[in-house]
């Protein structure tokens, strides 16, 4: 059995975006724009493009550019807190709604074509499994960090 994670992440981020394009398409959005949309979405306790770039691990460069489109196009407003004027939330407005209920449909579909024909227990032990590595990939970065 070949136990190269890379192949098999690979695999799973590929077929994701073969997923949600036909949701970027319809829309005219860029992928970055969509994730974005999604992320916060999926993630409304981290509303900032500093959560984005630091929980999904892109680049300032393209989750700021994505986030600039979005506002013009009025899918997204900043907002600034009194107790914090420097830093930005972002907020989804409802001229988002229709892409988010095609964007979630789509999560949802790859979601159960990853989970067809694996029993509860399966998924259990995959996300103990899951949760090692992210934590073996924590300590990495710390350490990788640190020198």
């Amino acid at each position: 059995m070949n136990m190269d994670f890379t192949i098999y992440a690979r695999k799973i981020a590929c077929l994701y975006r073969k997923i949600l394009t036909e949701v970027s398409a319809k829309f005219e959005l860029t992928q970055m724009e969509l994730d974005v949309l999604l992320f916060l979405q999926n993630n409304p306790e981290n509303d900032t493009a500093k959560d984005i770039v630091e929980i999904r691990k892109l680049t300032k460069s393209h989750v700021s550019a994505a986030v600039e489109s979005l506002v013009r196009k009025n899918y997204l407003e900043r907002v600034y807190y009194p107790d914090n004027r420097k830093l930005i939330h972002l907020k989804i407005r409802a001229e988002a709604d229709e892409i988010l209920k095609a964007g979630l449909s789509a999560q949802e579909e790859f979601r159960k074509i990853l989970e067809k024909n694996i029993s509860d227990s399966q998924k259990a032990e995959f996300f103990k499994v899951v949760e090692q590595i992210e934590k073996n990939i924590e300590e990495a970065e710390e350490k990788l960090g640190r020198e």
